[in-house]
């Protein structure tokens, strides 16, 4: 599997990386601007699998700057991107208090995270040829949640994330015709 390379910056390209992350900041633009919050204050990255954990390949985040973060190695089915890669659908994760719920990470990897973190989409990267997962764009918020357990989703936040789940297809796209392999 090529994500074991992407992990490694000697196999990823530095053209692969600046279309990821124009993707991602196109994404996050569209969630800023549909959302009324700082464009500064949300984030994505992708996570891929590599030695049985999902993982931030080097370069692959886009206004993540709490360098802990880029080391965290998530289990299939535990936190918002493991719970994406494990049941292939979309996970919406809401910090409640110092919870995240059934989208909670273990404490080494949870003491890893942006302590500002409050919310968390994560989409599951499809590959476009075979439908195999291939890996989780997120796009997170350091800001109080688009969505609460409370308050049902809006339509105006519904369409995001149709327009979100689109650029998780443009990422899958990407990311299988990389310059350094693909998948």
């Amino acid at each position: 599997m090529w994500s074991r390379y992407l992990a490694c910056p000697k196999w990823f390209a530095n053209e692969d990386i600046d279309k990821i992350r124009e993707l991602m900041d196109l994404a996050v633009k569209r969630t800023s601007d549909v959302i009324n919050i700082p464009f500064e204050k949300v984030r994505s990255n992708i996570f891929l699998p590599v030695d049985g954990k999902l993982r931030i390949p080097n370069g692959c985040h886009f206004h993540m700057d709490w360098p802990l973060e880029l080391n965290v190695d998530i289990t299939f089915g535990t936190g918002s991107a493991g719970r994406a890669y494990k049941n292939r659908l979309i996970n919406k994760a809401i910090r409640l208090g110092n919870s995240w719920g059934v989208s909670g990470l273990p404490g080494a990897q949870l003491n890893k995270i942006h302590p500002d973190l409050q919310w968390i989409l994560s989409f599951p990267i499809f590959n476009p040829d075979n439908g195999g997962i291939i890996g989780v764009m997120t796009i997170d918020g350091l800001t109080n949640p688009p969505i609460t357990a409370a308050k049902r989703e809006t339509p105006k936040i519904q369409a995001l994330i149709k327009e979100l789940e689109i650029h998780a297809r443009a990422m899958a796209v990407q990311l299988c015709k990389l310059e350094t392999g693909g998948f």
